[in-house]
This record gives structure tokens, C-alpha cells and sequence, in this order.
């Protein structure tokens, strides 16, 4: 591509990094069934993470890549965190339709805030470390969470 066509549909570089990551690594979000109680619900999205973790460890470099420039581009942090947040929101209002506020272990705005960092952090150890991160550890994490 030019440059004129990369700008002419991208306002800057930040912009193609973030729509090129939404593109490849999407989030991976909890399964919000009414007829799932909490325990089953963390124990299937533990088998979603591990699921994902093999099918991206291609990607591990690239995604650790991109961590590094959020961690040392602040307005890309800021981006990120933008987007983020509105993820979390409508996964929070989602999970407060399905499951009754005495049945989560924190608020929801927390408990979907806390589940993204429990997935993240296991991705991450997993990529570095997947003869020891197996599908095993993963559901035990999220069902020790619950």
C-alpha cells in the first residue's frame, strides 16, 4: 500500500496497530448463559482461554510486541484503555442481566475487570511456559475465582 491509501483510511499508525489487533486478537469474552451458574460458567470459559491459548501461541511474540509499545506509547495506552473499558461495561451489564449480584464474588464492573486479568495473565505464562500451563490449571484458576 502507499502511504496516502494507509492514511487515507488509518488517522495515524496508532489507528492500523489497533484496527490490525482487533482484527487478530479479539478478546476473549466469558460465556453469559442463564441456565449456567457461576461455577460453570468460569469452568467453560477456562476451557475457551486454554483453547485459545494453543490456537494463538503463534502469536505470542506479536501480542507481547504490542504490550511493550502500549507500555512506552501513553496515548496508545490511553486508546486501549478506552476501549477496554467499554468492553467491560456492556460484559458487566450483561453478566448483571444473568447472574444475581449475590451470586458474583465482587461487583460486576470488578469480577469482568478481574476475569480479563486472570485470562491475560494466563496467556502470557502459558506462551512462556506451555508444557506447564495446561488446560487443567486453566479451568482450576477461573473455578478458584468462583
Amino acid at each position: 500500500m502507499t502511504r496516502g491509501a494507509v492514511y487515507g483510511n488509518f488517522r495515524n499508525k496508532e489507528d492500523l496497530f489497533l484496527s490490525l489487533v482487533g482484527d487478530l486478537w479479539k478478546p476473549i469474552l466469558p460465556p453469559v448463559r442463564p441456565s449456567m451458574d457461576l461455577k460453570q460458567q468460569v469452568r467453560v470459559l477456562g476451557q475457551i482461554v486454554a483453547r485459545e491459548a494453543r490456537a494463538r501461541r503463534h502469536m505470542a511474540a506479536a501480542a507481547t510486541a504490542f504490550q511493550l509499545y502500549l507500555l512506552t506509547h501513553e496515548s496508545m495506552r490511553s486508546q486501549m484503555s478506552r476501549k477496554n473499558a467499554t468492553i467491560y461495561r456492556k460484559l458487566a451489564m450483561k453478566m448483571r442481566n444473568v447472574i444475581s449480584k449475590k451470586n458474583l464474588p465482587l461487583p460486576a464492573e470488578q469480577f469482568v475487570r478481574v476475569l480479563d486479568a486472570l485470562t491475560s495473565g494466563l496467556l502470557f505464562t502459558y506462551f512462556q511456559t506451555p508444557e506447564l500451563i495446561t488446560e487443567m490449571v486453566f479451568v482450576a484458576a477461573f473455578e478458584a475465582f468462583a
